[in-house]
C-alpha cells in the first residue's frame, strides 16, 4: 500500500510540476498591410489592356529573372523592371490600396487585389475620357 501511495505522491508532484511549467503561448498579433507588403517581390507578370478611340488593344509581360520591387520600411520601393531601376514613395490607403509617388510629380493609386506571404497582385486604372488604360501586376516572393 505505502508503494502505490508513493506511486501517486510522486505521480501528482510530476504532474503539478509539469502543469506549472508550461508557459502559454501568446498569438502572434496579425501583420499589418503595411508589414505584409514589405520586402521584395519578384515580378511575375503584368497584364496590359488599353482603349483608346475605340480600339482594344491587351498585351502581357512575363517577367525575366532579376526583375522585382522592393518594398521598405522607410516608405520606399525600389524597382529593376525592363532593365530601368526607378525609387518611388509609398503608403498604404485604407488597407486595400498602395499610393506610389514618383519623384517627376505624378501618383499612382493601385487597388490590392490579393496579398498573402508569397503573392501580390496589384491593379491601377487610368482614365482619360472615353479612353483608358488599365493593368494588373503580379508578384511573388
Amino acid at each position: 500500500m505505502k508503494t502505490i501511495s508513493k506511486i501517486v505522491s510522486a505521480t501528482a508532484i510530476a504532474a503539478i510540476i509539469f502543469v506549472s511549467c508550461k508557459k502559454d503561448d501568446p498569438t502572434p498579433a496579425p501583420l499589418t498591410t503595411q508589414q505584409q507588403v514589405q520586402g521584395i517581390w519578384t515580378f511575375e507578370k503584368s497584364i496590359d489592356h488599353s482603349f483608346n478611340s475605340g480600339i482594344s488593344v491587351r498585351d502581357t509581360t512575363i517577367g525575366v529573372p532579376g526583375e522585382y520591387l522592393d518594398f521598405r520600411a522607410d516608405n520606399k520601393v525600389y524597382s529593376y523592371i525592363d532593365t530601368d531601376y526607378d525609387t518611388a514613395s509609398y503608403s498604404i490607403l485604407n488597407n486595400n490600396k498602395v499610393i506610389l509617388n514618383y519623384n517627376f510629380g505624378y501618383q499612382d493609386t493601385l487597388d490590392i487585389q490579393a496579398l498573402t506571404s508569397n503573392r501580390f497582385q496589384l491593379y491601377g486604372k487610368e482614365t482619360f475620357g472615353a479612353d483608358y488604360y488599365e493593368f494588373t501586376l503580379f508578384l511573388k516572393k
